[in-house]
């Protein structure tokens, strides 16, 4: 009984190792997508900052512009007052001159108030791009590594399948149908349990002590099942 339970035992470490490399290799996509994710928004968040400060030092050439073609129209009164014929149609240009300046002068204070925020704007923008250095090459790194962790992990899945080939070889037809027949009642497809101080280690709960009793004393041949979870069990001396 002995050898039949270390086989199962072996069997089972194997399939269980294999579902874990099976799930690390479907989750391997999932990680490919974070980091891609991760640095298309990286990227993104540059683009924008790029974009917006583009945006102000267009909004600032076009209030350069304004300014001096307001600049220019005054230039333009000024230059006619030697031509006005009144006293009236003078002040009136005079008006207009002064008016033209306070617009420039508007203008202008927005023009002041725009550098500052083109400047925060060139900060923020170089914090964007030195945080897309900084994690790009993490990332490329942290990909490269997960490439090679899928590489390793199909090696090591191609070997484990074949182990379990080899493992399930040395199990009788008979045995193999118990042991199956457990293993698909259980939803974590374990089909043994190691009992320890009386306790089955699948469901952690207490199993007959007669049970217990036979479990320890169990000759060749002698399968015991757990009452409770339905898994073969095993008394850990004999694993």
């Amino acid at each position: 009984m002995k050898i039949k339970i270390q086989t199962l035992v072996e069997l089972q470490s194997t399939e269980i190792e294999i579902r874990r490399v099976e799930q690390a290799l479907a989750a391997a996509p999932e990680r490919f997508d974070a980091i891609t994710a991760e640095r298309q928004g990286l990227t993104e968040a540059v683009e924008a900052a790029e974009a917006h400060l583009a945006a102000l030092n267009k909004r600032y050439r076009e209030l350069e512009r304004e300014a001096r073609e307001q600049q220019d129209r005054a230039a333009k009164r000024a230059a006619r007052l030697h031509e006005v014929k009144t006293n009236k149609e003078y002040q009136a240009t005079l008006k207009e001159i002064d008016d033209i300046k306070a617009v420039v002068l508007g203008i202008e204070d927005e023009m002041l108030a725009l550098l500052d925020t083109i400047d925060e704007a060139k900060a923020g923008l170089k914090e964007k791009e030195q945080d897309l250095a900084d994690r790009d090459q993490a990332l490329r790194e942290e990909a490269a590594a997960v490439e090679q962790a899928m590489e390793e992990d199909r090696k090591r899945l191609e070997a484990l399948r074949l182990r379990r080939e080899e493992i399930a070889g040395q199990v009788d037809s008979a045995l193999m149908s118990v042991y199956l027949r457990a293993q698909v009642q259980q939803r974590d497809r374990r089909a043994l349990a190691e009992v320890v101080n009386a306790v089955c280690q699948g469901c952690h709960m207490n199993i007959p002590p007669q049970l217990y009793n036979e479990l320890q004393r169990q000759e060749q041949g002698d399968l015991k099942i757990c009452p409770l979870c339905q898994r073969i069990i095993y008394w850990q001396n004999e694993a």
